[in-house]
Formats: structure tokens, C-alpha cells, sequence
């Protein structure tokens, strides 16, 4: 994955880490992200280590992205691929019923436990 740096301010810095090509609209898909470093070279680090956690997965891509878009991609990704699909069948009862009428619609980044917790109660 690649990605460049461009300075936004005295110690401001903004990250683009370029995600490939959408499918349907040929479209380069990308993700920005600024940050505060001292010079490029820091800023630089700062990239590739951003990057990493998008390949990795620790972080989500697209602050956009909603309870049920990830749901989706996860039972897409992880569950048909790798589950029974009876499991997959409940899985997908469980969260069309109960959990995206709920929670579908808030971000990941928004999400925090006590919503999780009040929503079990």
C-alpha cells in the first residue's frame, strides 16, 4: 500500500494512504488522516505506521464506516468463508433482528461500550 505526506501547517502534517480502486467506478479509493509532527521525516514515520495498522486490520478504514457496513463485510469476509452455514443462517438472524435496528446505523468510531452494555440490558 502507498501513501504520501503534505504539510498543512507549521508542525501539521496530512497522511493519504491510497486503498486501490473501487470495482464499480474505477475511482481511487483513499484514506487522509492528519496528525501533529515535528518535521516530514517524522510525519513519514508516522505514515508507515498508519499503513501497517490498515493492513493489518488493527485499524478500521473509513471513519464512515457504520455497525451495519461492518457487519456486512464481516459476515461476508469471515463468516461465509470460514463457518458452517447454519452458523452464518443465525449469525445473520441474530444481527438483521436484534442488533442493526438497534445499533446499525452508529459508526464504529462513535461506538463505545456503554451503548454495547444498554443495548444487552
Amino acid at each position: 500500500m502507498k501513501g504520501n505526506v503534505e504539510q498543512r501547517g507549521k508542525i501539521s502534517w496530512r497522511l493519504t494512504a491510497y486503498l486501490g480502486y473501487d470495482p464499480n467506478t474505477g475511482a481511487q479509493k483513499r484514506e487522509r488522516k492528519t496528525v501533529k509532527a515535528e518535521n516530514k521525516r517524522q510525519a513519514e514515520k508516522l505514515l508507515r505506521e498508519w499503513i501497517g495498522e490498515i493492513e493489518k486490520g488493527v485499524k478500521p478504514r473509513g471513519n464512515n464506516m457504520t455497525v451495519r457496513q461492518f457487519a456486512g463485510e464481516w459476515l461476508e469476509k469471515h463468516c461465509e468463508a470460514n463457518l458452517q452455514p447454519k452458523t452464518v443462517h443465525t449469525y445473520r438472524e441474530k444481527l438483521d433482528g436484534h442488533i442493526l435496528p438497534v445499533l446499525g446505523h452508529v459508526k464504529l468510531c462513535e461506538l463505545v461500550p456503554k451503548m454495547i452494555v444498554d443495548f444487552c440490558d
